[in-house]
């Protein structure tokens, strides 16, 4: 039984093992074709990259919006002294 478990654990490490190995490999052909774009997708990458909003005030703004939604709520469910536990 003991030599059944480790075998099996030995097996799943090197599955796991391979497993990684492949996802690396994926990841290195992904860079490498991205590498490889012509000028022109470039310039088409750039652009669209340019499209995207870039605003660092809105999504602080946004953030301090949900937080204080957030203590809003604590607030609102905190328990008073004497009041029922149920």
């Amino acid at each position: 039984q003991q030599q059944s478990d480790e075998q099996q654990q030995s097996d799943e490490q090197q599955q796991e093992q391979e497993n990684k190995e492949e996802i690396e490999k994926q990841a290195l052909e992904q860079a490498k074709a991205r590498d490889a774009l012509s000028d022109e997708e470039k310039q088409s990458y750039e652009q669209w990259m340019r499209r995207v909003p870039d605003d660092p005030g809105a999504l602080l703004r946004r953030k301090f919006e949900q937080q204080a939604q957030e203590r809003a709520r604590t607030q609102n469910n905190v328990r008073q002294e004497g009041d029922p536990i149920w």
